[in-house]
């Protein structure tokens, strides 16, 4: 069932794309068909194979454990990608392969983990994860834009209207090509569809991807602020600035004895005029397509202030795409019939009109919007296009545009900007709100810590209330202080035009520098300003968390770890934490995590960044680490035997080339020595460990080896010479018999060609060192070798004709005399018999060839 599950679990739908392809260099991402509507996963479209799980080992922290898993896991990759060589002997090169992770599903006890191959798309503007079944308990997206993949993204769901499909909120990928996705949860759902929007007219297409499996997770987290990269912090700026009155104050800092009591600016009793209307893109601008869901006007007693999951970095351009791709997804995928939200902003300051009817709602109403529900009903939603999470702040221009919608609304209604307002769900919340104080959610990331200074601007914008930055001569010395119309100093934290201030509790003056407050240490700018993120002083980095307080220790920022001393300074390259070694970057600090190059040599740093020594298992490949935690390749000796690794470090097994010699390993490594036969043939390694070829001479018996190391059997040419090797190997000496045919093995072990005397016997070998039998001529003279290849000497009876050969086994002819009696051969060598007649004379001849008369 689960398999099944498995089967029908992932699709994708692409909007307004007519064709999906795989990423190139994507591991086993093909798409090899294209369905519409289907609920049916064609098995053969994915990379791997789903209806057959495999038990796979993985290495999890130093530990391992076995999981069931559709393929085998990879957690780690050097450069990537890990290039291994194995030797084939039938070939003349090694065949380099490139091992990257596999699409699939991580099935346990707790749950699964799932990853989706990679895949590439035409330009797209807004991604959403639909299902049906089971809710995942995360759901995680990274996009490519620009050949260029994103860091991993957590999408929340989005709040469901009655009768919708659940999804993801919408993710903005600021006009990528490719999309990723992994999910976690304890039941698989029934279904899992990933959509991407281009912003244009909508064509459906569902195409199946593979699954994959993901990694596991980093270290437990210390802290978890996080920053832009510090070659991203802007310059202070010392200018004196004049803003409007921040009465209205964050509960971020209450724990620095902040006043988060409220005062209500502005009760609807004392509305005065309205304030006039922003210029707002209505729907027909933007070019927003006929909603199919009805407006439903309600009273206004609130606002609640969004953002949008996903990339920053899109183009002004960009935006009104960006904005029908959340349409899209919200009308059509998730089946709302119209645009969640009542307002949007892009970070340029611009604001579209979101769902109908929002821009032309009669005074004092305003449309139900698909956003924070149960706070939608009553409430204006306004978005900011963009991630506005740790480190990433809305700009005074995106901050301006909210400020100024919210006055425009409130001032029509009668709502103060500092009251508050008991929602659908019976709690009571601020009339100007963050998503975050209605339902589980981060959003709306850092506009939450905004709130104070935007209930101040927009009573501010509804009152026309006005505070300045004097300098002068207080209580607390010449200097700055922040006044209000009066000319009394504001003391304590302040949040003034979005910055945040510390004026002496005593006399109002304004602080800068180094200082500490309440047990933590801050550092306020030469105007001031509170400093946060990162902040160089001197030739030292330091971080300022999102409260402004300087952080020490370990800290993780947008998914990287960094490391500061107790006196809040970056740490960089190595160093000794706890008895273990870190690598931190020299420029960034960064916290080096698995493979890493350092004076080239490589070194492995586990999740938690500590250095590895001895043998580590890595993307189901062994390594040795020395004592000094320097990756080892070659041949190196471990506890007392041979192991080679290759020039990636890889412990290598079965055949290996190394400095022009050829060795081989066991599955555990171990290069091997001795005699050992392997694929059917005999090879023997010396005590170097290296395979031997051309002669060994072992035990006094002599043996050859091809350049493939295989020992010689039988008949064998060898420089030249002809050699014999019985099935044991060893080289023969004397006769040998094989194949019908005799040969003969000298001293040396060469076969013997030509005449050859053995046991007092002479034999003769052809060219072919083959014993010859028969008749033979060697240089014009004729001889003839017995059936057992002995030369024949005296009287030889051949095929019944006598025939006489000398002691040198030359063939006689003309007159013999021999044993007192004449004989004659004829030139054919043969004995004559009866009358002959002979240089012109007449001869007789007995029976045995006599000569009678």
């Amino acid at each position: 069932m689960v398999i099944e599950k498995i089967s029908a679990l992932l699709t994708l739908i692409l909007a307004a794309s007519p064709l999906a392809a795989p990423i190139q260099n994507a591991p086993d991402s093909s798409v090899i068909g294209q369905t519409t509507g289907s609920s049916e996963v064609n098995e053969a479209a994915f990379g791997v194979d789903i209806l057959s799980a495999a038990t796979a080992e993985r290495f999890d922290d130093n530990a391992l454990e076995n999981t069931t898993v559709l393929e085998p896991a990879a957690f780690f990759l050097k450069d990537n990608a890990v290039v291994t060589s194995t030797v084939d002997l039938g070939s003349d090169e090694p065949e380099p392969t490139i091992t990257d992770p596999e699409p699939g599903v991580t099935l346990s006890d707790t749950g699964y983990e799932l990853l989706t191959s990679p895949l590439a798309s035409e330009e797209f503007q807004v991604a959403g994860v639909t299902w049906s079944g089971a809710t995942p308990a995360t759901i995680d997206i990274r996009t490519e834009v620009n050949s260029e993949w994103s860091e991993w993204y957590r999408l929340e769901l989005e709040d469901s209207e009655d009768g919708g499909t659940p999804g993801t909120e919408p993710f903005m990928s600021a006009g990528a090509t490719g999309a990723q996705v992994r999910a976690t949860g304890t039941t698989l759902p029934d279904s899992l569809n990933l959509m991407l929007m281009t912003g244009a007219e909508n064509t459906e297409t569902e195409v199946w991807i593979d699954p994959e499996i993901s990694d596991v997770a980093p270290p437990a987290e210390t802290n978890t602020d996080e920053a832009i990269n510090a070659d991203d912090v802007a310059a202070v700026s010392s200018d004196v600035v004049t803003d409007q009155i921040s009465l209205g104050q964050s509960r971020f800092f209450t724990d620095y004895g902040i006043d988060t009591a409220k005062t209500n600016l502005l009760t609807p009793s004392v509305v005065s005029a309205a304030v006039p209307a922003p210029n707002i893109r209505s729907r027909a601008q933007w070019d927003a397509p006929t909603a199919s869901w009805t407006p439903v006007y309600v009273d206004l007693k609130g606002a609640i202030i969004h953002h949008t999951a996903g990339q920053n970095e899109y183009t002004e351009a960009q935006a009104p795409g960006i904005v029908r791709g959340i349409y899209d997804y919200h009308a059509n995928r998730l089946g709302w019939g119209d645009i969640g939200y009542n307002f949007l902003i892009d970070k340029y300051g611009n604001i579209y009109e979101g769902r109908t009817g929002s821009l032309n709602a009669p005074a004092g109403k305003m449309v139900i919007g698909g956003h924070a529900r149960p706070a939608n009903t009553n409430s204006v939603g306004i978005s900011v296009l963009g991630t506005y999470m740790d480190s990433v702040t809305p700009s005074t221009t995106v901050l301006n545009a909210i400020e100024s919608i919210i006055a425009w609304q409130f001032s029509r209604s009668g709502v103060s900007p500092s009251g508050t307002w008991v929602h659908g769900g019976g709690s009571s919340i601020s009339t100007i709100a963050g998503h975050k104080e209605v339902a589980a959610t981060a959003c709306p990331g850092t506009i939450q810590n905004h709130m104070g200074s935007i209930q101040t601007n927009v009573a501010s914008l509804m009152s026309g209330q006005v505070a300045t930055w004097k300098y002068m001569t207080g209580a607390g010395g010449q200097g700055w202080y922040y006044v209000d119309a009066t000319g009394t100093p504001y003391k304590g934290w302040r949040q003034i035009g979005g910055e945040w201030y510390y004026l002496d509790p005593s006399t109002g003056l304004m602080r800068a520098g180094w200082q500490e407050i309440n047990e933590a240490w801050y550092y306020l700018g030469v105007d001031g300003a509170m400093r946060t993120n990162w902040y160089k002083h001197g030739d030292n980095w330091y971080y300022l968390g999102v409260d402004g307080a300087m952080r020490t220790g370990w800290l993780k920022l947008s998914n990287k770890w960094y490391h500061f001393s107790p006196n809040g300074q970056m740490h960089t390259k190595w160093t000794l934490i706890d008895d273990h070694w870190y690598y931190l970057d020299p420029v960034s600090g960064v916290m080096s995590t698995g493979w890493f190059e350092y004076l080239n040599r490589w070194y492995f740093l586990d999740f938690d960044g500590a250095m590895r020594t001895g043998w580590l298992l890595s993307y189901n490949n062994w390594y040795h680490l020395n004592s000094h935690g320097q990756m080892e390749t070659g041949i190196q000796r471990v506890n007392g035997e041979d192991y080679y690794l290759d020039p990636t470090g890889k412990l290598a097994t079965g055949w290996i080339s190394f400095l022009d010699n050829k060795y081989y390993a066991e599955d555990n490594g171990e290069l091997i020595s001795g005699w050992h036969q392997l694929d059917n043939s005999w090879y023997y390694f010396n005590n170097d460990k290296a395979m031997v070829t051309d002669w060994l001479h072992l035990d006094g018996e002599s043996y050859w080896f091809w350049a493939s190391g295989k020992m010689a059997i039988g008949l064998r040419w060898i420089a030249g010479e002809l050699y014999y090797f019985d099935t044991t190997g060893r080289m023969t000496e004397g006769w040998v018999s094989t194949n019908g045919k005799w040969y003969y093995g000298t001293q040396d072990g060469t076969l013997a060609r030509g005449w050859h005397k053995v046991d007092n016997k002479w034999y003769h070998f052809g060219t072919d060192w083959v014993m010859n039998t028969g008749w033979l001529v060697d240089k014009d003279v004729w001889y003839y070798l017995n059936p057992k290849g002995n030369m024949a000497v005296g009287w030889q009876q051949v095929n019944g004709t006598w025939y006489y050969f000398r002691s040198t086994g030359q063939m006689g002819t003309g007159w013999l005399y021999s044993n007192s009696k004449w004989y004659y051969l004829a030139d054919s060598g043969a004995m004559v018999t009866g009358v002959q007649r002979i240089d012109g004379k007449t001869y007789t001849f007995d029976q045995n060839g006599v000569l009678k008369y």
